[in-house]
C-alpha cells in the first residue's frame, strides 16, 4: 500500500481494511484524535486492539483501555473486561458482569465492579501520561 507523505502509520478500519492516518494539523500542541464509531458488534474493540498491536510493532507505545466482551464457555456474553494497553501483554480486570451483581453501579443489564472501574481510570491516566496514543473504549 502506498503511503502519502503526511501519514506516519496505517490504521485498520472496522472492516479490516488498511487506511492511512492523516497527521495534518496534529503535533505536540495539537495531538491527533481519532473517533471510531459503529454499530454494536461491528468490530470497534477488535480494530482498537489491532491498531494498538500495529503501533507497538512500529515502536510506539499505546496506552489507555480497551474493553472486549467477557464470554462464558458456550460463547455467550456475560460481561466486559478492561485491558490496560500500556502493559505488554495487556493486564486485565473484569469491568462489568451481566450474570451477577458486582459492588459498583449498575446500568441496563450490566453490574460494574468498583475494582474494574478504578483499574480503567488508572489505565487511562497512565496511558495519557506515558502512551504515544491513548485508547478509550466503552465510554
Amino acid at each position: 500500500m502506498a503511503r502519502n507523505k503526511r501519514s506516519r502509520w496505517p490504521f485498520v478500519d472496522g472492516l479490516g481494511k488498511e487506511k492511512q492516518v492523516n497527521h495534518a494539523g496534529s503535533g505536540p500542541d495539537r495531538p491527533l484524535r481519532i473517533l471510531l464509531v459503529g454499530e454494536r458488534r461491528s468490530g470497534k474493540t477488535t480494530c482498537c486492539m489491532t491498531a494498538a498491536r500495529m503501533l507497538r510493532e512500529k515502536g510506539l507505545r499505546p496506552g489507555g483501555v480497551v474493553c472486549p466482551k467477557l464470554l462464558d464457555r458456550a460463547g455467550n456474553v456475560i460481561g466486559i473486561e478492561a485491558l490496560n494497553l500500556l502493559d505488554d501483554p495487556p493486564s486485565r480486570e473484569v469491568l462489568a458482569r451481566r450474570d451477577r451483581r458486582m459492588d459498583g453501579p449498575s446500568t441496563g443489564a450490566y453490574h460494574f465492579s468498583e475494582k474494574g472501574l478504578r483499574f480503567g481510570r488508572e489505565a487511562l491516566d497512565a496511558g495519557a501520561g506515558l502512551g504515544d496514543i491513548v485508547f478509550a473504549d466503552e465510554l
